[in-house]
């Protein structure tokens, strides 16, 4: 298929995102050209889990079940300290709300690649080697024309940016990129990490410690040390491991550490007396955790309008494995939203809003995710922890493994179900309105030699007591 003069919608970028709206365009009918800047297809330690709500998304553009196929689905996770436990998460929880109770570990490669032959199925192609350089106006047209290094051009209606943190696109339109919370430039020099963190993809030798399981992911927070089976692109080579270990910010670590490097952190990490032994590694990178969000994910350039996507509307920590779903998720409403503005007969104007509802109920749940985010990386940086505020992160999990409206409210955050429709929301409100009222009241009681012990009241009942050691 030959680099087209003229397209409806182009999509810039070629990640999970870009290829979920491809697809979506591709099945309603929509002329797309979908774009990628490198050769091939990303590699590399990069996302890993596939949540409820998105495989909900998926199914209605047929494709949930090519990757349940080639995944791994898991109906918990668990937190540890150490070695103790200090939350179990259980998708299980989820069986009357969604036909997909469970997190589905596979990685964002084979999404790819998975994502690409049903494009490719439906006719489609992704134009490797396309990285846009200039974006101009055409006169007074509703039409654009995009400039690529290699010296090729193309004219389009409308542009899906999901071309990544430094997007082209969302610099062109104008749009800021900010954090939500405190307001900084994410590339102000002057900007905090929220960490830094080692991500590798690895073989491991046998045999390696029996706690860590096949069919489950695991956090152990006092060390900052995450670990996660995945299934290999190529089906021959099985099982490999999504290892992460995370640092304070401004720590100073190799870019692409090596072998030699990731076995000596793994050694430090490791909680288990067996040792993990790294036999090869596919990849090790580090990487810089913060967040920021366009400030709209709708703008024009000239008169074209424009429609931001995944890491290029937003990004955030990789706790909790929400960067990939928000974008597919993302992917597919600006699909039907391009859809639906083609087919309407309203004035410009009201058919515009359209887009501007796009924007503003994907800004409301892209800045609920970072939210959670934030939060979910206190918890897995909270090894740094010492005494009391040690004392009530423990505290916290201890309610939220015994309480079960905490249990149902973590879990239904962490699958995206929260991130449902309207009507959708509307029922899921009916749902825990049973459980608005609750409250648990943690009250810490300190004794003389620095003990100190924990009290828990929910509905007027006495949980339970535990001690820690200050």
């Amino acid at each position: 298929m030959s680099f087209p003069h003229e397209t409806q919608v182009l999509v810039v970028g070629a990640g999970p995102v870009g290829l979920a709206a491809a697809i979506t365009l591709t099945q309603l009918g929509i002329n797309v050209t979908i774009v990628e800047a490198s050769s091939a297809t990303h590699k590399g330690a990069r996302a890993s889990v596939v949540h409820a709500r998105t495989l909900e998304v998926l199914k209605t553009v047929n494709i949930a079940k090519p990757l349940i196929d080639k995944g791994t689905p898991v109906d918990h996770f668990t937190i540890r300290g150490s070695t103790e436990e200090l939350l179990h998460v259980d998708f299980n929880l989820l069986k009357k709300d969604t036909q997909f109770p469970f997190a589905l570990l596979i990685s964002q490669e084979l999404v790819e690649k998975i994502f690409v032959n049903e494009l490719n199925n439906l006719g489609g192609k992704v134009h490797l080697n396309k990285k846009a350089i200039n974006i101009q106006p055409i006169n007074d047209s509703d039409k654009v024309e995009v400039f690529f290094e290699d010296g090729t051009r193309i004219i389009t209606s409308y542009i899906i940016g999901a071309d990544g943190i430094h997007s082209l696109v969302r610099k062109t339109a104008g749009i800021s990129f900010n954090d939500p919370f405190t307001g900084k430039p994410y590339d102000d020099p002057n900007a905090t990490d929220a960490f830094v963190v080692i991500l590798s993809d690895l073989y491991l030798k046998e045999p390696y410690p029996e706690q860590i399981s096949h069919k489950a992911f695991t956090v152990h927070a006092d060390h900052f040390f995450f670990l996660l089976p995945l299934q290999s692109v190529d089906d021959k080579d099985g099982l490999f491991w999504r290892v992460g270990i995370g640092f304070p910010p401004n720590t100073e670590l190799p870019k692409y550490p090596t072998q030699e490097d990731v076995q000596k952190l793994i050694n430090e990490r490791n909680p288990w007396p067996t040792p993990m032994v790294v036999s090869s590694i596919i990849s090790a990178s580090r990487y810089r955790v913060r967040a920021a969000q366009a400030n709209t994910y709708y703008s024009k350039i000239g008169n074209t309008n424009v429609l931001l996507a995944g890491d290029a509307a937003h990004i955030h920590s990789p706790a909790g494995g929400q960067g990939m779903n928000l974008g597919i998720c993302d992917a597919v409403a600006a699909a039907e939203a391009i859809h639906a503005h083609i087919h309407s007969s309203s004035p410009k104007e009201e058919r515009d809003g359209i887009f501007a509802g796009y924007s503003t109920r994907r800004h409301i749940v892209g800045r609920r995710v970072i939210e959670m985010t934030k939060v979910l990386s206190l918890i897995a940086n909270s090894g740094r922890l010492h005494g009391w505020k040690r004392l009530l992160r423990n505290a916290i999990f201890f309610v939220v493994n015994r309480v079960e409206f905490a249990k149902r409210a973590f879990v239904w955050r962490m699958s995206g179900l929260i991130n449902r429709d309207q009507s959708s929301d509307i029922k899921q409100k009916k749902m825990w309105a049973k459980y608005y009222d609750d409250t648990v009241t943690i009250r810490l009681h300190k004794y003389p030699r620095g003990q100190m012990e924990p009290s828990f009241t929910h509905r007027g009942r006495m949980l339970n007591t535990f001690s820690f050691d200050n």
